[in-house]
């Protein structure tokens, strides 16, 4: 920002700025708050104090992760609901798109079928990722409950699955009252890579990672798989440890923990 030209009433003109940013790769968020906060002209001391605000509630939501104990990074069945009302919001506004995949470069072919959907990369592109970060860069689950609540549910999934498909089978065999730990809600999505490593754990057994530590809870009651039409979820290697760790658990506490959604 030092770099451009500031006019004497302390203000850069907007279009300027923005191409500016765009060629430097800037974060998409300061571009749209720049496209929705101001006219022609930015007053730079006020840009300033946004970005300086918005990184020290960034650090807020980096700090809540290594406050709250992974086992706590939950949602209700009711924020389930909630969180799924917005999807289908969103979804049926357009706003959802169907980007084709990273490593295959598809799209995905049941984006728009009311029984499948958009998958959970678009789903965390468009919904999850935007609105955590507005909210400070925390996962869903800590943006709903600071404090944390207590896994009693934990879900293994793919993330190639369609979110209709996906909550339809979750929620079929949700028993009631149980506290859901899920990954693309429970972790948080926006962070730099090295912070999200060092949150995932350094350990070669995964045991300090967000997933066995919450594997390991003894507040844990059931392990739910929820197959999709969209591929096995054992060509994921989370979804392998994660019912290798279920598998363990189930063994030590001596009773049925392990169960396959249907629809």
């Amino acid at each position: 920002f030092r770099a451009l030209d500031v006019d004497s009433e302390g203000t850069i003109p907007k279009e300027v700025l923005i191409n500016v940013l765009q060629t430097l790769g800037a974060d998409k968020k300061v571009l749209q708050h720049l496209d929705k906060s101001y006219g022609d002209a930015v007053d730079y001391a006020s840009l300033l104090q946004w970005i300086y605000e918005d990184r020290d509630a960034q650090a807020a939501g980096l700090a809540l992760h290594h406050e709250i104990a992974a086992d706590r990074w939950c949602i209700t069945r009711e924020d389930f609901d909630s969180f799924l009302e917005v999807v289908a919001n969103a979804h049926a506004q357009g706003k959802v798109l169907n980007d084709p995949h990273p490593r295959t470069d598809l799209a995905n072919p049941h984006h728009d079928e009311a029984s499948i959907g958009p998958n959970m990369h678009m789903v965390n592109k468009y919904i999850v990722k935007p609105k955590t970060a507005e909210a400070g860069g925390m996962s869903w689950a800590l943006m709903l409950h600071p404090e944390g609540l207590p896994v009693e549910l934990f879900v293994t999934h793919s993330w190639n699955e369609g979110i209709y498909e996906f909550s339809r089978k979750l929620t079929n065999h949700w028993p009631a009252g149980m506290n859901l730990w899920c990954c693309v809600l429970a972790n948080p999505q926006t962070w730099p890579l090295e912070e999200l490593k060092k949150l995932l754990g350094l350990r070669p057994d995964l045991s300090d990672s967000p997933f066995m530590v919450s594997l390991s809870a003894p507040s844990l009651r059931r392990f739910l798989v929820v197959p999709t039409v969209s591929e096995s979820l054992y060509t994921r290697l989370w979804c392998v440890a994660e019912l290798w760790k279920a598998m363990e658990t189930e063994l030590a506490l001596g009773m049925r923990l392990i169960q396959v959604a249907k629809d």
